[in-house]
């Protein structure tokens, strides 16, 4: 199967087989191993016969700008395998415990939970890091980072154009939609706009700041627009979006 969001899986009994990606080869799975998946990406898991197998499954986004996926964008390993005093299985027993009681401040407990494990697994494993190789359309992403940065920095500019960003990567405008047609399967404008709304529910869900005020931060220039493109993309308005959030 493929899902919308990344995830791992940490095995804490038993042993079976692992597939991640499409042709990917098999790898063997254990006790204390930790198989990553990123967004979107086809995974399989069997157990040996006659064996039990207990795992726990941690769902989470890890991206950049917004739209790349970290986890492809590095090229993370499949497998992590066991080892003395790896966090992963300690960390994804009280994740599960976080999501399941949802107490006071679990949302952060756990962003910082699954911060911890994935710095772990660069520094514990950053040789076997693989980004993606040519003619791949992940190998495109290193090459849109300068404009996708460059949005980030200026996203409360209401004037930023689609030609901006392609003079970032020193391409045409029609190179750089076709850049982003084959990196993240979306137009230039499209992710701008993206951004944007992205930006206003995190300031809508984290300030105080008034809905004109967020609407300038986002690039918009008045808040009558705002709210009719953020409705485009929520379904809802931006002060019902952030009085459901409070509830």
């Amino acid at each position: 199967r493929a899902i919308g969001d990344s995830m791992w899986f940490c095995f804490l009994g038993g042993r079976g087989r692992g597939r991640v990606g499409t042709g990917g080869r098999r790898f063997r799975i254990r006790a204390g191993d930790l198989m990553l998946v990123p967004q979107g990406t086809e995974h399989e898991i069997r157990q040996d016969p006659g064996v039990a197998m207990r795992l726990v499954g941690v769902h989470f986004h890890a991206r950049v700008f917004g739209s790349v996926n970290l986890l492809d964008l590095l090229g993370f390993p499949p497998r992590i395998p066991a080892a003395a005093g790896a966090p992963w299985e300690p960390v994804s027993r009280t994740l599960a415990r976080e999501f399941a009681w949802k107490g006071p401040g679990w949302r952060a407990a756990m962003a910082a939970g699954i911060g911890m494990v994935l710095l772990e697994i660069v520094r514990r494993h950053g040789a076997r890091f693989r980004p993606p190789g040519e003619g791949r359309a992940h190998a495109l992403l290193p090459r849109l980072l300068p404009a996708l940065d460059w949005v980030e920095r200026n996203l409360p500019d209401p004037d930023l154009r689609i030609g901006d960003m392609a003079r970032q990567v020193h391409v045409s405008e029609v190179r750089l939609r076709e850049l982003f047609r084959r990196a993240l399967a979306t137009r230039p404008s499209r992710f701008l706009q993206l951004r944007r709304i992205e930006t206003a529910r995190r300031l809508l869900r984290g300030t105080d700041l008034g809905i004109k005020r967020i609407a300038g931060e986002c690039g918009f220039r008045d808040a009558p627009f705002f709210c009719r493109v953020f409705r485009t993309w929520t379904g809802t308005t931006p002060g019902r979006y952030r009085r459901a959030r409070e509830v």
